[in-house]
């Protein structure tokens, strides 16, 4: 009991110390609007800055979902997971590492028979509403940094690393695309599917079906390209400068539901 207390009263002391700092959102996709519901919820003063408030990332190309509800009313939904084409005597991942030219490494290690994800569209319009008051039209570029440093007590950045921070070295590859259904691909049991397939010389790899969004990523002949982020390890110069997201860490893992927790467990935890 005692020691429950002493918790709560730490918890408590570094939500009033929290109460007073201004923090600067920049960025008001997903993971920008995750992490202000994270501040809006130990009521800490937070502005988002935006070049297309009302966009966000929830228009661009490629398929988004939410591995975790962030305690928003979402329900739940199966994404199946399916190889094909896999030979005899031969481990999945290094099939498809032969067939794409990728390291060992791949999504194929230890790929899970399936998976829990919530409708990323839905999540979005929830968040856009309710923060739609703590928005700022703002085209940022890279020598604005220091303003905000100076107006704010912490900035966080969801903006791709190399807007904020040109000198960080950031690369990325690209992967060709197609809208729709993939042809000759077996019809497989759920509504929500990821196919892979590692068949050596057929030209689709990856087919995703998710909220009825068809994505089709192939070796050659795409109509769209798709942008994928190579890891970097860049750290910030200033600590009072936090970066989120993919894009904005440059960090490939990184999920757009750990904006939330990441800055939850930080306020929790340091008092921010």
């Amino acid at each position: 009991m005692v020691e429950s207390t002493r918790s709560w009263l730490f918890t408590w002391a570094e939500t009033r110390r929290c109460k007073g700092l201004k923090v600067a959102i920049l960025g008001a996709g997903m993971t920008g609007l995750l992490a202000a519901k994270a501040l809006a919820e130990h009521d800490i003063e937070f502005t988002l800055y935006d070049k297309n408030p009302n966009e966000g990332v929830s228009s661009s190309q490629g398929l988004h979902y939410l591995h975790d509800n962030c305690n928003l009313p979402l329900k739940p939904q199966i994404v199946h997971n399916y190889i094909i084409g896999c030979k005899d005597g031969e481990h999945p991942h290094e099939q498809y590492s032969r067939k794409l030219g990728t390291p060992l490494n791949n999504s194929l290690v230890e790929l899970p028979a399936f998976s829990m994800v919530y409708n990323f569209q839905e999540a979005y319009k929830i968040l856009l509403h309710l923060m739609k008051g703590n928005i700022q039209r703002c085209n940022f570029e890279a020598d604005m940094l220091k303003y905000f440093l100076e107006k704010f007590d912490l900035v966080i950045s969801t903006l791709p690393l190399p807007v904020v921070y040109p000198e960080a070295t950031c690369k990325f590859v690209e992967v060709q695309a197609v809208r729709g259904r993939p042809r000759g691909i077996p019809k497989l049991p759920g509504a929500n599917q990821v196919v892979y397939n590692i068949e050596e010389n057929t030209n689709w790899y990856r087919y995703s079906r998710v909220f009825g969004v068809e994505w089709t990523e192939v070796k050659q002949g795409g109509e769209f390209i798709l942008k994928k982020v190579v890891d970097s390890n860049f750290e910030p110069p200033d600590d009072r400068v936090i970066l989120l997201g993919r894009w904005g860490q440059w960090n490939r893992k990184f999920l757009a539901h750990q904006a939330y927790y990441k800055i939850l467990r930080r306020i929790e935890k340091y008092g921010f």
